[in-house]
C-alpha cells in the first residue's frame, strides 16, 4: 500500500493546475468555432462529433492542434469545478464556525468586484470595435449578475459565452455550507455518497425528466464532492495497482462515454481520474524545469482575470485567422493569448486600485 502523492495540494499545485485548465479553456473557446468545426460532448453529446474528431484528423493532420483543443480544451472547466471545491474546503476548515451569510459575503467580495470591472471593460470592446447592440448587452450582464442567465432561455452563452461557469459556480458556493453541514454530521463519506449518487440523480434527470440543467453545476457534482473529500483527508493509501486499475479504467470510460450516450454522463469525471493519476508525473517534470513551471504558477495566478477578459477578445481576430492555414491559425491564437494577458493585467490593476480607493474612503468616512 502506498500514500498517494497527490495530496495535500499545496498553492503552487492549485496553480499549476489552473493554469493547465485556463490554458485548455482558452485554447477551446478560440479553436472551436473555427473550421474545422467539429463540435464536442460538452453541454450535448453526439456521435457524430467524436466521428468527425477522427476523420478530421486523418484528413488534415496539419490541424490537429486546433482538433484537439476543439473536442478536449473544454475538460479544463472540470479541473476548475474541483479546485473551487478543493479550496473553499481547505478554507472553510480554517473557519468551520463562519456563519451562512458571512461565508457568501465573502465569496462575493472576492469575486465581483473584477467581475463588474470586466463587463465594463467588455461592454466597451464590444461596443467600439464589434458593434454589439448596448442593451441587448447590459440585460445578458445583469442576468448574470443576479446569477439568473443559466434559467433564462437564450441567455446561457449570451454576451460572453465563458461566463456562463462564473455563474455556475457562484450558484454552487450558496450550497457548499450545506454540503459542509452534511460532511460535519455524518462524516467524509456523506461526500462521496454525494459524489456517486449524482450520476443517478444527473441520469434521471436528464433522460427520464427532460431537466438537462445547462451551464450549471449539477452535471458537476462529482468533481465537486471529490474536491471537497480529498480537502478533508490527510492521505489516500491505495496500492499502485489499484491506482492504475482506476486510471486505466478512467481512460476507458472517457472513450467510451464519447460513443455511447448512457456512459457519456461519466466522462468529466473520467477525466478529472484520469488527470488526478498523472499530475503527480506533471508535478516532477515541473520540478525539474524551473521556467516551465514559472510559467503555469504565473498563468495560474492569474487565471481569474484571463477567464474574465478572454471571451469577447477572441472574435476581432477570427476574420483573420479563418483566412489562414493551420499554422496560421496558431499564430492568431498566441496573439490572442497574448492580448489577453495584457487585458488581464489591466483589469487586475484596475481592481487593485478601485478597491484601494473604496478602502480609503471607507476609513475616511
Amino acid at each position: 500500500m502506498t500514500t498517494s502523492p497527490l495530496l495535500p495540494l499545496s498553492k503552487n499545485d492549485t496553480n499549476i493546475i489552473k493554469g493547465i485548465g485556463i490554458l485548455l479553456i482558452m485554447f477551446h473557446n478560440f479553436f472551436h468555432l473555427m473550421a474545422p468545426a467539429i463540435g464536442e460532448n460538452e453541454f450535448v453529446f453526439e456521435v457524430s462529433h467524436v466521428l468527425n474528431f477522427f476523420k478530421s484528423l486523418a484528413a488534415t493532420p496539419a490541424e490537429t492542434v486546433n482538433l484537439l483543443f476543439s473536442f478536449l480544451g473544454f475538460h479544463g472547466v472540470t479541473l476548475f469545478f474541483f479546485l473551487s471545491a478543493y479550496g473553499l474546503t481547505v478554507s472553510y476548515r480554517k473557519n468551520p464556525n463562519i456563519s451562512y451569510f458571512r461565508f457568501i459575503k465573502s465569496r462575493l467580495l472576492k469575486l465581483y468586484p473584477a467581475f463588474i470591472l470586466a463587463a465594463a471593460l467588455m461592454l466597451a470592446w464590444g461596443t467600439l470595435l464589434c458593434g454589439d447592440e448596448l442593451i441587448p448587452s447590459l440585460r445578458s450582464i445583469l442576468y448574470k449578475l443576479l446569477l439568473a442567465s443559466n434559467f433564462l432561455k437564450n441567455q446561457g452563452l449570451a454576451f460572453n459565452g465563458p461566463w456562463w461557469f462564473f455563474v455556475a459556480v457562484m450558484q454552487f458556493y450558496f450550497v457548499f455550507p450545506l454540503l459542509m453541514k452534511g460532511q460535519k454530521k455524518y462524516g467524509n463519506k456523506f461526500l462521496l455518497i454525494i459524489a456517486f449518487s449524482s450520476f443517478a440523480l444527473r441520469m434521471t434527470c436528464r433522460m427520464f425528466i427532460g431537466w438537462k440543467a445547462p451551464f450549471t453545476f449539477f452535471p458537476y457534482l462529482f468533481e465537486l464532492s471529490i474536491g471537497a473529500y480529498l480537502a478533508s483527508v490527510k492521505e489516500i493509501k491505495l496500492s499502485n495497482n489499484v491506482l492504475r486499475v482506476l486510471a486505466v479504467s478512467s481512460l476507458f470510460i472517457f472513450c467510451a462515454g464519447n460513443c455511447f450516450y448512457p456512459v457519456w454522463f461519466f466522462t468529466t469525471a473520467a477525466f478529472l481520474i484520469m488527470f488526478l493519476f498523472i499530475y503527480p508525473s506533471i508535478r516532477k517534470i515541473m520540478e525539474h524545469n524551473k521556467l516551465l513551471n514559472k510559467f503555469f504558477i504565473y498563468i495560474g495566478s492569474i487565471s481569474y482575470y484571463l477567464f474574465l477578459v478572454h471571451g469577447p477578445l477572441r472574435f476581432p481576430l477570427f476574420d483573420y485567422a479563418k483566412k489562414t492555414n493551420a499554422l496560421g491559425k496558431i499564430g492568431y491564437s498566441l496573439l490572442f493569448f497574448a492580448l489577453s494577458l495584457i487585458v488581464a493585467h489591466l483589469l487586475k490593476w484596475l481592481e487593485h486600485k478601485v478597491l484601494a480607493l473604496f478602502r480609503q474612503k471607507t476609513r475616511n468616512s
